[in-house]
């Protein structure tokens, strides 16, 4: 390869020690020193193979090891007065004086960092936006019995509607829902979409509250233990089951990680409401915490065939595995 004399001005600049070119004078792993000591390392290898074919002894610096500290300031000065590579036209010398000119001016690092932030937000929003019809549902329908299981347990004592709403229905589809926001961006990204849908949701309940309470008696509001109860219910069980599939993605069958994930969220989400709203209270809530979480076990696995569907379409973004 050879050179031509357009890269003199990119070696001037960088001896004159303008702020872009200095990195760090202090860091043995800035980008010149790196490269450096890619190229010491090489013209060692070359001198090696050299010498044991019979040839010279390489083009190497031997005031310099290979394996020595090259701080930053030291490797442009290498770089700048060939101390280091014999010719000018070595490929290495070219991408180091490269790597040093080659640093983003402050409107473009500043529009490069809106852009990110503006990507990242409106991914967070249109999550949450997915996610907030149930939330709200599951806000509006909190204290209303789901009779559909009392068939299958006769005893009046022990029917699930006394404990199971249609609320919790809805809110069962919030860790379903952070799951596959993390098999595709991320544990991190489906815990945002989890706090903004809830914020949404709070904001909105609150304010349906302040337009009907004209219309209804002290009686009808619900306690703020309850609601504190039911809100911390679902905020955990989507960020632990977001956390868990993260966790255990890419290990093991593929029903694994979603199937321990939900389980976990819906746990972590029933100790928590039951604790919160029944703790003192004369209600057998212990033994509803169990039934609960047998109910949601049915959801955890009926959310598989739909999680195997979804695995195609739902393809995990660079760096993030799983199946």
């Amino acid at each position: 390869m050879t050179t031509s004399n357009d890269d003199a001005p990119n070696a001037a600049d960088a001896a004159a020690g303008d702020p872009p070119k200095t990195v760090d004078a202090a860091a043995p792993d800035a980008p010149a020193a790196r490269l450096v000591r890619d190229a010491l390392a090489s013209d060692k290898a070359e001198a090696g193979d050299a010498a044991k074919a019979g040839g010279s002894a390489g083009t190497a610096n031997d005031s310099v090891a290979a394996d020595d500290p090259v701080t930053e300031s030291d490797a442009v000065a290498m770089i700048v007065d060939d101390s280091v590579f014999d010719e000018p036209s070595d490929e290495a010398r070219v991408r180091a004086v490269e790597v040093v000119n080659e640093r983003p001016g402050f409107f473009s690092s500043v529009f490069g960092r809106l852009a990110g932030f503006s990507v990242g937000l409106l991914r967070t929003l249109f999550l949450a936006l997915i996610m907030l019809p149930f939330v709200l549902a599951a806000f509006l329908t909190a204290d209303l019995p789901f009779r559909a299981l009392d068939r299958f347990l006769p005893d009046a004592a022990a029917r699930p509607s006394l404990w199971f709403t249609w609320g919790h229905a809805f809110l069962a589809a919030t860790p379903m829902l952070a799951i596959l926001f993390a098999r595709r961006f991320g544990g991190e990204e489906a815990s945002k979409a989890v706090t903004a849908a809830w914020a949404v949701a709070a904001l909105a309940a609150a304010a349906e509250l302040a337009f009907l309470a004209p219309t209804l008696d002290a009686g009808q509001f619900p306690t703020t233990r309850f609601v504190v109860a039911f809100v911390a219910c679902g905020m955990v069980s989507g960020y632990a089951a977001a956390a868990t599939f993260d966790i255990l993605r890419g290990g093991g069958a593929w029903w694994r990680a979603p199937l321990y994930a939900a389980m976990t969220g819906y746990i972590g989400g029933a100790l928590v409401y039951f604790t919160a709203a029944y703790w003192g209270a004369r209600a057998p809530w212990v033994h509803w915490t169990v039934a609960s979480t047998g109910v949601y076990f049915l959801f955890a696995v009926a959310f598989l065939p739909v999680y195997g569907i979804l695995r195609r379409p739902l393809r995990p973004l660079g760096g993030l595995g799983g199946y």
